[in-house]
């Protein structure tokens, strides 16, 4: 018993324990838990304003910024139809722009860029933050 639930516990805070590296579908980017690079030099937060920000790690750097101004409450969503949302108390403050990308997931690649990939795995939006 004391095995079962400890794997329910790793199972459900896995990306909190070893970082997380992707959003998928319907899937909420939440303060305190960053989107890591694969190979941890860069990370996507939602920073206590609300605004996501790309870092690089080993210095700290903000490299990218979301366009958007402070709010406050504000939550990050990959969208079912492919679009990055920042919400404020339930209304859109912010989007990537993107709809009809059924299955889309957001990555945070090792060049710093943040991307959304189509289902087909084919770049769809990016921040263009890359260091490459």
């Amino acid at each position: 018993m004391r095995i079962y639930i400890l794997f329910i516990f790793l199972l459900f805070n896995a990306a909190r324990v070893f970082g997380q590296h992707f959003l998928s579908p319907g899937m909420e980017l939440n303060r305190g838990y960053p989107l890591y690079s694969h190979d941890y030099k860069y990370k996507l937060i939602l920073n206590p304003s609300g605004k996501l920000e790309i870092i690089r790690v080993k210095d700290q750097h903000t490299i990218w910024t979301s366009p958007n101004a402070p709010h406050e409450n504000m939550r990050c969503k990959m969208d079912k139809t492919g679009n990055l949302i920042l919400f404020s108390n339930n209304k859109i403050i912010w989007t990537s722009g993107l709809a009809k990308n059924i299955g889309a997931y957001l990555l945070m690649r090792i060049d710093g860029n943040l991307v959304i990939y189509s289902s087909e795995h084919k770049n769809v939006w990016a921040s263009k933050s890359n260091e490459y």
